[in-house]
């Protein structure tokens, strides 16, 4: 049986996680520049849970957590040697430039971003440019679940 809620919604206010450094050379050598991989995790409105995705060659990985102590654990450890930016989630128009192939494109999409970034460190100026608020990544995890409890859902 299926149960519909009635206060599911798609997350519009996204943390995007620039990691700094890989540990596959070869990543860091096709990314080229300051980041070599991006990820990103959202509140879900009103269910007092977290959503967290991360897209590596190995496939996706989409992590759920209660509100507490297991989301703040999850933050921590994505903020963690990452430059973050909160962004606010586009209705993206038309078809997509670039096929879901890389966690560049795949957090593009998902937060509605138009451009051809394909590296991290595009997809960092075209957020920018296009409104993304950056965070310092010494907040602790507290601070990120205040800011997206303060944004509207």
């Amino acid at each position: 049986m299926i149960r519909v809620l009635d206060d599911v919604g798609e997350p519009r206010h996204w943390f995007i996680c620039f990691v700094k450094e890989s540990q596959a050379w070869w990543v860091r050598w096709l990314a080229c520049g300051r980041y070599d991989h991006v990820r990103c995790f959202a509140a879900i409105g009103g269910m007092n849970l977290w959503v967290f995705y991360d897209v590596t060659l190995k496939g996706v990985t989409l992590q759920v957590a209660r509100d507490g102590p297991a989301a703040e654990k999850l933050i921590a450890a994505w903020i963690a040697g990452a430059d973050v930016l909160h962004f606010e989630r586009r209705e993206a128009g038309g078809l997509p430039r670039w096929p879901v192939w890389s966690c560049v494109t795949a957090v593009k999409h998902l937060v509605g971003l138009p451009g051809g970034a394909l590296r991290p460190d595009r997809l960092w100026r075209d957020l920018v440019a296009h409104g993304a608020r950056t965070f310092d990544d010494a907040k602790p995890a507290a601070a990120a679940a205040d800011a997206a409890a303060r944004s509207p859902a």
